[in-house]
């Protein structure tokens, strides 16, 4: 009976100890995607062209699935300030210093539209740039999360552990992630 009652306990310990793990992941997580975020938007304001991006509109972030992103300088070879994934001659896209990051593989980053997360499929809805003012733009170089703010949400496969970045026009913060109600409670 001593022993049942021992296995008991280390068993709820080791649950415990595993549900702290998987929170602590997702808030880790989400504190280096803030800061991603933040420093691709102050670095769109402060650097100035490279040799390798000589045509430096600003920096972005592109999602390129449920378990990465890229960081990038934005090099607009076409000078139409639209990103393209062919704009550059012997390039597959208008990006230069790019650097990748990925998640851990118990988490999945995904981006809130129409009312359900949806996974990142690195197509031009994923992407995240930053002007040299600091403004949020699209690929298309239109004003991003005007009105309608952007939801990041990192959450634990499982789906119990949940926390999101909500994007405005000239705010990134985290937030809470509530998954019944698909709302993200901005801290």
């Amino acid at each position: 009976m001593v022993v049942i009652a021992i296995i008991a306990i280390l068993a709820v310990i080791s649950t415990l100890s595993m549900d702290f793990i998987h929170k602590e992941r997702v808030t880790s997580s989400i504190k280096e995607v803030a800061s991603d975020l933040k420093k691709v938007r102050m670095d769109a304001m402060t650097a100035g062209p490279t040799t390798a991006a000589p045509n430096t509109r600003g920096m972005g972030i592109r999602f390129t699935s449920v378990s990465g992103y890229d960081l990038f300088t934005f090099n607009d070879c076409s000078g139409d300030y639209r990103y393209e994934v062919d704009g550059c001659t012997g390039s597959t896209r208008e990006e230069a210093d790019t650097r990748t990051v990925t998640l851990p593989a118990s988490l999945q980053l995904k981006r809130l539209s129409g009312g359900s997360l949806v996974s990142p499929a690195n197509a031009l809805d994923d992407i995240i740039m930053f002007d040299r003012f600091g403004q949020a733009r699209t690929s298309e170089w239109a004003m991003a999360a005007e009105g309608t703010p952007l939801i990041l949400v990192i959450q634990h496969v499982s789906g119990l552990h949940g926390k999101c970045i909500r994007l405005d026009s000239n705010s990134i913060r985290e937030g809470s992630w509530n998954g019944t109600s698909n709302t993200c409670t901005a801290n």
